[in-house]
């Protein structure tokens, strides 16, 4: 390889790394319920779904709200909604961020 391919191969990595980057992926644990597992906070019986390419630039707490419809919930359903803070686990990480939200 010379250098103007390693070059445009840097260069090709840094373009998919930005990318990378400026989108994420929002993970949604739903159907369950809290219980106790020794001493670590766990969600039980529930389910998850995966909403990629969530752009950076874009993102709203409203999504959400297309994400809980696109699972099936429907404006009669009481929905509480929490954040799972970085790094941390259920029995401590956890952020309300709406608490008996008709939906």
């Amino acid at each position: 390889m010379n250098c103007s391919m390693d070059l445009h191969y840097l260069c090709h990595e840094l373009v998919l790394y930005i990318e990378f980057l400026s989108k994420f992926t929002v993970g949604l644990h739903y159907g369950g319920f809290f219980c106790w597992v020794w001493s670590l906070k766990e969600l039980c019986d529930g389910k998850i779904s995966w909403f990629g390419n969530c752009e950076v630039d874009t993102w709203s707490i409203l999504w959400l709200n297309y994400f809980i419809e696109q699972l099936g919930y429907t404006k009669t359903h009481v929905v509480e909604t929490y954040r799972l803070l970085p790094g941390k686990d259920l029995a401590i990480g956890l952020s309300i961020i709406c608490r008996g939200f008709r939906y």
